[in-house]
């Protein structure tokens, strides 16, 4: 009898693209699974399947390099895949491997298969003594049972994506083998599969904790790290599984970003996407569009780094041309519009079709009329806005806040120092060079104090910001490329920014803060702040001297009880669980579109 262990893989991973070439311990996803398939004695071949997409053409040379024979088929059809490789190989038994697998139990599927074999088995389960195990990623099956999933269930799309849904519903007079699971592989709660950033990281800290070579990390022995560090879980807990019948959804996000600019638009969006994919299992992509400055590609650059595809657009050619040839190639399901370029409604409406949704992100313009979802802050502007024919959904208030996840985690309270910490931040770009009047300003201040200054992605002028910290005479703490910026706002006593993400963050925080505006639309905006008693804002940036401004962080520093009344005020607000909310609404608009076709 022949058996084949078949590995379906991708590169077009929806959460994590390119996973199965990622990187664990120095080695590949891939190589580890085809490493440790290959120590089964029970198995003959292991074969990868993948599609006839050229964008899995990488796969076919990562194959080749490992001497493992490959199949391609249809890229939406796995079940089709696994069909051709068991007949190609004439196999009699088959493994599901998921490709996203790394940690695929050699001597369990050894143990599975031969039961069944003894047995004449179209199937194998086990008993875990109702505990749950931590395995992962294969499933064991008869070639008889794959070829009833086609011939009793192929109509069935969960089968075609899945392979191994409902076995013993589908196949006529299933015959089950049993084997026993030992009580070292029970564990409950560890996600050991490679779907996300996240997932990466957790299974590259399990294997630098245990030493263990590539490939050569025993289950038992995980097992036994992640009872000893439970906290090890935190890493990827917030990753939700995805289930069989979940829709497949892919959105694509137009936002900009740059020195000159700043990352404000990029930064929200990052933060939704993240969310929608870690808890929705949501692929997203984004268009950016080219910088004047042609070395100007920290967008990009942030992007990317978060493992996110990003296209970038020509600003000398059409951008609702260049998006239509995006959304339609990628096949996404919605356009999130997070932008200030001159992209008409008419663009807009024209970008939708019966099953694409429009979306946009605190948008000023008329574009808003042509969307299907409308998402904005409690800010002035928005009462004033005419929503004549719009047809869609309006979304306002602070639980409809764009912050990164980290902001909506519990943390333990900070220890107050002896002296008041404040937050120094001007954004990711400063591109008024705000930061300078700060410290002036906080030059001037005669009240003790800490401070800490947040210097952005996209700053440039680091090196002059340097020289005027070397004479301040009280402790200043630069900060540059902060990642947990929830973290460090979650020790101070006040702040001072400029209004934009940051200052939606500070009150997320519960951090007094003194806002300083670029524009005289933020300087409305900031006002929303002042009205709720979590902010003082300064209007803009250029009417308010040195003096003036630390006369204000003066007050602000010497007066305890009013610092704890905008604590509390902030406290009342919601804007922590804003994206948790924007992203289900948007998972659940999504779900709607596909089922009822828009």
């Amino acid at each position: 009898m022949r058996t084949a262990a078949i590995i379906q893989a991708r590169m077009g991973s929806s959460r994590l693209p390119g996973k199965v070439l990622q990187s664990v311990a120095g080695k590949p996803v891939m190589w580890h699974i085809v490493h440790r398939l290959r120590k089964c004695r029970e198995v003959d071949d292991v074969i990868i399947a993948t599609s006839t997409n050229a964008i899995d053409d990488p796969l076919v040379d990562f194959a080749r390099s490992m001497d493992a024979p490959i199949v391609r088929g249809p890229e939406d059809d796995v079940l089709t895949r696994y069909l051709m490789a068991a007949r190609q190989f004439d196999a009699d038994y088959i493994v599901r491997v998921t490709g996203d697998s790394p940690l695929v139990d050699p001597v369990i599927i050894d143990a599975m298969l031969a039961a069944m074999k003894k047995d004449g088995a179209d199937i194998c389960e086990a008993d875990s003594q109702g505990q749950i195990v931590i395995h992962e990623g294969f499933t064991p099956m008869s070639r008889r049972a794959l070829e009833a999933q086609e011939q009793f269930a192929g109509h069935d799309p969960a089968v075609r994506e899945h392979v191994a849904v409902d076995l013993r519903k589908n196949v006529p007079d299933v015959k089950a083998a049993w084997i026993t699971f030992s009580p070292d592989h029970f564990f409950e709660g560890a996600r050991i599969s490679v779907d996300t950033p996240a997932d990466l990281e957790f299974m590259n800290t399990v294997y630098g904790l245990l030493g263990a070579a590539p490939g050569e990390a025993d289950v038992a022995d995980v097992v036994a790290l992640l009872r000893r560090r439970p906290e090890l879980l935190s890493i990827n807990a917030h990753v939700r599984q995805k289930s069989a019948d979940d829709y497949s959804h892919t959105v694509l996000f137009r936002c900009d970003g740059g020195r000159r600019m700043g990352m404000g638009h990029v930064m929200r969006c990052l933060s939704l996407a993240q969310t929608l994919r870690d808890r929705y299992s949501v692929g997203s992509r984004f268009a950016v569009r080219a910088q004047p400055d042609p070395d100007d590609a920290i967008a990009q650059t942030i992007l990317r780094a978060h493992h996110f595809p990003c296209h970038v657009l020509d600003a000398r050619a059409c951008e609702a041309l260049q998006l239509a040839e995006i959304a339609g190639r990628q096949r996404c399901d919605a356009i999130i519009y997070d932008i200030r370029t001159d992209l008409s409604p008419d663009d807009v409406a024209r970008l939708r079709d019966k099953e694409r949704l429009a979306v946009c992100i605190d948008d000023p313009s008329d574009r808003r009329l042509a969307c299907d979802l409308a998402f904005y802050p409690p800010v002035p502007q928005v009462r004033s806005m005419s929503w004549t024919g719009f047809t869609g959904t309006l979304h306002v208030g602070w639980e409809w806040v764009l912050l990164n996840p980290s902001f909506s985690r519990e943390r333990t309270p900070v220890p107050r120092g002896d002296v008041p910490r404040v937050l120094v931040s001007m954004g990711g770009a400063d591109p008024q060079g705000m930061i300078f009047t700060v410290l002036d300003a906080l030059a001037r201040v005669r009240a003790d104090f800490e401070a800490h200054v947040v210097l952005g992605h996209a700053f440039r002028e680091t090196a002059a910001v340097d020289k005027v910290v070397e004479r301040f005479s009280v402790p200043i703490h630069i900060h540059r490329n902060v990642e947990d910026m929830a973290g460090l706002m979650s020790g101070m006593e006040m702040a001072v920014a400029s209004f934009g993400v940051t200052a939606y963050e500070l009150a997320a925080s519960c951090v007094p803060s003194i806002l300083l505006c670029l524009t005289e639309d933020h300087a409305l905006a900031a006002q929303a702040f002042s009205d709720a008693g979590v902010s003082v804002s300064l209007g803009l940036h250029k009417s308010v001297t040195e003096n003036d401004l630390a006369t204000r962080i003066e007050r602000l520093l010497t007066d305890g009880k009013l610092r704890r009344d905008m604590s509390r005020a902030a406290e009342k607000l919601a804007p922590r669980t804003g994206v948790g909310n924007v992203a289900a609404a948007l998972k659940s608009a999504l779900d709607k579109a596909v089922s009822h076709g828009k």
